[in-house]
Order: structure tokens, then C-alpha cells, then sequence
């Protein structure tokens, strides 16, 4: 059973602690390049993340008509159990929490120039920005962000695949 000087003793290390992180946070705020807004708008977080890494961003009308018409090759940056449960039909996976090991799987079916469309779960999910970012840095210039993700694509009544089809 803890004391009450133990307690008080856990209660001050706490409280120094979260002055020392308070104190590092607002240095690194005043002292280094590339400050951490304190306030930002997330509705375009993604979005505008995208656009800067030069992926093209694009809304659900435009994912079904690729889809639709297999002008792009669609990649499911969702965790693996979120792809077998349901995805995007013709969805390969790439998911960003194994990305690596995935990306070489695939890379020998993978054209630098052809179009392809990445997605994750929803437009506050950045997981289709991060695997988008690498496709991009390693050479792919056709890259395109469904920002709208799965959860849009359900939404607009999309036709899903279930079960576990990897390649």
C-alpha cells in the first residue's frame, strides 16, 4: 500500500515532467525552422499534404470512373485485416504499416508512368499519403490520393470485395 509520501513524491515527479515536455515543446516552437501549428484546419490536412508531396488529389466521382473504366491501378493502404473484410474492387494491398516488404512484392507489376490511385480508410486517415509519398519518391509519377477513402466509397454505394485476395 502506498504512503501518502509516496504519493505526494509521484504526484511531483509527474508534474515535472510535464513542465520539462511543456518546456521542450515551446522551445522547439521558438528555436527551430518549421514550426507545429497550434491550430490548424484538418478538414484539408491530407489534402494539402498530398499536393505538396505531387500527388494528385481526388474526389470519389473521379476514383469510380478509374475504377470503373481500369484506367489505374487502385492500392489499399488500409491494414491488411481492413482489406480482406472489404475493399475496392481490383485493389491490391499496400498497406503503410508493412509497406516495404509489399512494395518490393509488387514493384515487378508496377509501371513508373502508369496511373495509379491509393486510398486509405477516410479522408482523416494519412496512411494513402504516406504509401503515396514513397511510391513518388521512388520514381512513380502517375499517384493519385482518393482522399475520400473507403469509408466515401461505401458511402457512394461502391461495389466492395470481401476476402482474403492477395496476390
Amino acid at each position: 500500500m502506498k504512503t501518502a509520501h509516496s504519493r505526494r513524491a509521484t504526484a511531483r515527479q509527474a508534474a515535472v515532467l510535464l513542465a520539462a515536455a511543456l518546456a521542450a515543446g515551446s522551445a522547439r516552437q521558438v528555436l527551430l525552422p518549421g514550426r507545429i501549428p497550434w491550430r490548424q484546419d484538418w478538414a484539408d490536412y491530407i489534402p494539402s499534404q498530398a499536393r505538396a508531396a505531387g500527388l494528385r488529389v481526388v474526389d470519389g466521382a473521379a476514383a469510380a470512373a478509374a475504377v470503373r473504366a481500369r484506367s489505374a491501378l487502385v492500392l489499399d493502404a488500409r491494414p491488411l485485416r481492413a482489406y480482406d473484410r472489404g475493399r475496392v474492387p481490383g485493389a491490391l494491398p499496400l498497406p503503410a504499416d508493412d509497406r516495404d516488404r509489399h512494395l518490393r512484392a509488387l514493384l515487378p507489376a508496377l509501371e513508373p508512368g502508369h496511373p495509379l490511385l491509393v486510398y486509405c480508410s477516410g479522408r482523416t486517415c494519412d496512411d494513402g499519403l504516406q504509401v503515396g509519398r514513397v511510391l513518388a519518391k521512388n520514381g512513380f509519377t502517375d499517384v493519385a490520393l482518393y482522399i475520400g477513402g473507403y469509408d466515401d466509397w461505401r458511402r457512394r454505394g461502391g461495389a466492395v470485395e470481401g476476402g482474403r485476395a492477395r496476390p
